[in-house]
């Protein structure tokens, strides 16, 4: 894409002009017309380029690399493109809080301390105090600042979990999604691995306590870490600690001075320093009011005090009161259509919110959302803290919208909550469209009018950036729906996040969504909507290895569906009752449940249900020795992938089949289908299995002997899986590499490579067996160097793990190496039985090497 195609045709999608667009990303307009004439920029006009357009993440990375003329090729994965300085912009009328600053200097300079807590009562600026420490010292942290809010004392929902922080975390450091684990406690050890690193500052906002921060803490290294909460955070008792009360009086002037922009006033005057007492000496309220004395050229700071002093006899000093006065004269200047907007956003239950939604929500056009919110943006009634175009209340300000909104006619209430219910549903399920790869089932029909603005979600990657800014604003939409008794929501929302939220890996909170879209299918006595939130459920309590409480749900939702004689939900709970079974080695259950969900899928014409059980069929039939089965079912699967021209299902099941005719000594075969599924992973830009189909070709190029493009690929797919952080497919790798270096003499490389394969295998693999297969490489390591002795006890230990797991393929190449370790040892009578037994299987599996066995035997 040319660079007048990425900066004018996103400019004018954006509907701003040259003069808009520059004002916004703070460049001269002469910048963006050049840009669009096809001159590069600099990265750093192209940063603020971005911003000013609202893009992020992999667009970010795109149109970056664009105006630039940067290369954005295959070795950047550009869905996951770091973002490690994401700190809000430094609060230009920042004022005071010397003390305070000097405590954190020394702080900050002791080399042993690390964690910082700062707290205080909401709204007397610990965001603005952390946000501007953290840019004088951001210099002394080249590696990174994140800022990363916890919305720890939102009331729209519980605070973020920590296992979904350290998603974006670990995203924003350039970890591969396929690299991040599911777990707490394991995305907390990789995060700590990745700190230890790096230089970097950490600036975690609105934290609710201890347990939300701890997993996100380093381990050791040369990382800040600020953290903001309203409470003493007592259980980190390595963590300093500075408190933040209200502003003192001559601060407080000062800052209202600053604000109100009136040259002939004093901070000492005796006028604003009851305005400012007034105001609790916080410095939201005192913002608020200077800010409003400011949009009043005509008044005075002597109005100013009167009008806040006038409520009902006089205000209290209490914070909360000091800021109903400020708020309460800001707001009753609004005209009526900012005011009815402002109630309307005091009904959204969610974090922030953008100008589709907002228009949504308001029933107004898209371009009178975006004025209003500037105009509520200019008074300080909402603010825009990181991200331009998204804007959130701060907390105490929403309570206040709320209050103001109570007084709306009910139905007028409801009227506005169903509207936004309604976008949020509209742009869910659009997104869910480019994300999902099954056919939807038990999808409540909810019959709500279209919005009349709503972005366009045209490729995965846009879905993805949508949902990443919206999941928040989704799941409290849907637990409000609950609560509301708008139960058709909060059974529909949940639904259309369910693929999104399998990408991330957000487990946690997607078993919370399908438990209110079960809660809610039973109140509406709605059984198939129940059957999906249950296969749902149990879906999510196998991929999080609770396989009973998996099987328990799945059993449920498998005998409604039968009960309501719904084969399109009951083939999906027998392909996720098949997975439970897969992952629990019983491949008997496995086998029998994904055959029977081939069966339904093919009753009802569902090509793409076909195509899905087809291929994990065959993954079955394969670890099971049934290598025919496993070969033909993978074929079935890429014909129906092919017909459905679904590129990403087809990579799949050409790098199985790939894996398969490497086993049986069709490697010509196996390198064209590893080499189709390796372009189209390439195409997608999906990192991860670009390593995986590497591993696979290399695999199959060292078994044909050509150990030069073998030694590539597989060093190629090491040093990938290696940067993606993905431990388990580095050992499998690892393995792979040993035998090729086994075989071109390279023993010392061979031990090495193969000792790390083992010390992953023996802590994560012994209960797959997949240890058996680095002992088997070990064994034949051992009598390549001409230690039979060695060689038998390695290919023993292989072969009774293999047995216990079912493992054909292992078994057999431990039963040949210990009959070729007697044979070396001189022992040819106890030689013949374990090679007829390895030759047996062979010949089961129709693998190339029955034929190196009979050689042995004759």
């Amino acid at each position: 894409m040319s660079t007048d195609e990425t900066l004018r045709a996103r400019r004018l999608k954006a509907g701003l002009t040259q003069a808009e667009l520059a004002a916004r990303a703070g460049v001269s307009e002469r910048t963006v017309s050049k840009t669009e004439h096809g001159i590069a920029c600099s990265p750093g006009t192209a940063r603020k380029l971005a911003a000013a357009l609202g893009l992020a993440g992999a667009a970010q990375a795109r149109f970056v690399a664009g105006v630039t003329g940067g290369d954005h090729g295959n070795d950047i994965p550009l869905a996951v493109a770091a973002a490690t300085r994401t700190l809000p912009h430094d609060v230009a009328t920042f004022t005071g809080r010397e003390e305070e600053l000097r405590q954190l200097r020394e702080f900050a300079a002791d080399p042993a301390s690390r964690i910082c807590v700062i707290h205080g009562m909401a709204g007397v600026g610990k965001s603005a105090f952390a946000v501007h420490f953290a840019h004088e010292v951001a210099e002394r942290f080249p590696d990174g600042q994140l800022f990363v809010r916890l919305y720890g004392h939102e009331d729209a929902g519980r605070p973020v979990e920590p296992v979904d922080v350290l998603t974006a975390l670990l995203l924003a450091v350039a970890v591969l999604p396929g690299a991040i684990p599911d777990g707490l406690e394991e995305r907390a050890a990789l995060w700590r691995s990745e700190l230890a690193k790096r230089r970097m500052l950490l600036l975690l906002d609105d934290a609710s306590g201890s347990e939300q921060i701890r997993p996100l803490l380093p381990g050791s290294g040369e990382t800040l870490v600020l953290i903001t909460s309203r409470q003493r955070v007592t259980a980190l008792p390595e963590a300093a600690d500075i408190a933040l009360e209200t502003m003192t009086p001559e601060d407080a002037a000062r800052l209202f001075v600053t604000i109100a922009r009136r040259p002939s006033q004093q901070a000492d005057s005796p006028d604003v320093a009851r305005a400012v007492a007034l105001c609790g000496f916080l410095p939201l309220t005192v913002t608020l009011a200077a800010g409003y004395l400011r949009q009043h050229r005509v008044w005075a700071v002597t109005d100013l005090v009167a009008a806040l002093a006038q409520d009902d006899g006089g205000l209290g000093r209490i914070a909360a009161d000091q800021l109903s006065a400020a708020f309460d004269l800001s707001y009753r200047n609004l005209a009526p259509g900012p005011g009815r907007f402002f109630r309307c956003l005091g009904l959204h239950p969610g974090p922030d919110i953008d100008s589709y939604a907002a228009a949504a929500l308001a029933e107004v056009e898209l371009g009178a959302a975006r004025t209003l919110l500037d105009e509520l943006f200019d008074y300080h009634l909402i603010e825009e803290p990181a991200v331009r175009g998204r804007y959130r209340f701060h907390d105490l300000i929403r309570e206040h919208a709320r209050a103001a909104a109570a007084v709306d006619p009910d139905d007028e209430r409801l009227a506005v909550l169903r509207r936004l219910l309604a976008y949020y549903l509209h742009m869910a399920r659009a997104a869910d469209r480019q994300l999902a790869r099954r056919t939807p089932s038990g999808v409540r029909e909810v019959l709500a009018k279209p919005p009349a603005h709503a972005r366009e979600l045209l490729t995965p990657p846009d879905a993805l950036a949508w949902m990443d800014a919206e999941y928040l604003n989704l799941h409290a939409a849907a637990a409000h729906a609950a609560a509301s008794g708008m139960l058709e929501y909060a059974i529909a929302i949940p639904a259309a996040m369910d693929a999104y939220l399998f990408r991330r890996g957000r487990w946690q909170q997607a078993l919370d969504l399908s438990g209110i879209a079960l809660g809610a299918a039973r109140n509406l006595r709605d059984d198939l909507s129940a059957a999906r939130a249950l296969t749902d459920m149990g879906r999510l309590r196998y991929m999080m290895a609770d396989l009973e409480a998996a099987r328990t749900r799945l059993s449920e939702a498998l005998d409604l569906h039968r009960t309501l004689a719904d084969p399109l939900g009951e083939a999906h709970a027998r392909t996720q009752l098949a997975n439970a079974s897969l992952a629990a080695g019983d491949y008997a259950a496995a086998a029998a449940d994904f055959l029977a969900a081939l069966t339904l899928y093919q009753r009802i014409d569902d090509r793409r249900g076909q195509a899905h059980a087809a291929t994990r069929l065959g993954v079955v039939q394969f670890a099971v020795g049934d290598r025919a089965a496993a070969i033909e079912s993978q074929r079935t699967a890429l014909s129906a992938y092919a017909a459905l021209g679904d590129s990403i299902g087809r990579a799949h099941a050409l790098a199985h089949l790939a894996e398969m005719h490497g086993s049986q000594g069709r490697y010509g075969e196996g390198v064209e289908a590893a080499t189709e599924a390796l372009d189209l992973f390439r195409a997608a830009q999906d990192h991860v299995n670009v390593a995986g189909c590497l591993f696979y070709l290399g695999a199959i190029q060292r078994d044909r002997g050509d150990t030069e493009l073998a030694s590539a690929n597989l060093g190629r797919a090491l040093e990938m899986f290696r940067e993606a952080g993905d431990e388990w497919d580095e050992a499998n790798v690892s393995d792979a590499v040993g035998r090729l270096q086994t075989q071109t003499g390279q023993y010392p490389a061979a031990a090495a490579s193969l000792a790390r394969a083992e010390e992953v295998f023996a802590r994560d693999g012994a209960k797959y067996g997949q240890v058996s297969t680095v002992r088997n490489s070990r064994g034949e390591l051992a009598l390549a160097m001409a230690d039979p002795i060695a060689a038998l006890a390695w290919h023993t230990s292989a072969l009774e793990i293999a047995v216990t797991h079912s493992m054909k393929d292992e078994e057999a190449r431990a039963c040949e190496g210990i009959g070729r370790s007697r044979l070396r040892a001189g022992e040819p009578g106890l030689a013949e039985a374990p090679l007829r037994r390895a030759l047996g299987i062979y010949e089961s599996l129709g693998s190339p090497y029955a034929e190196r066995v009979r050689e042995l035997l004759r």
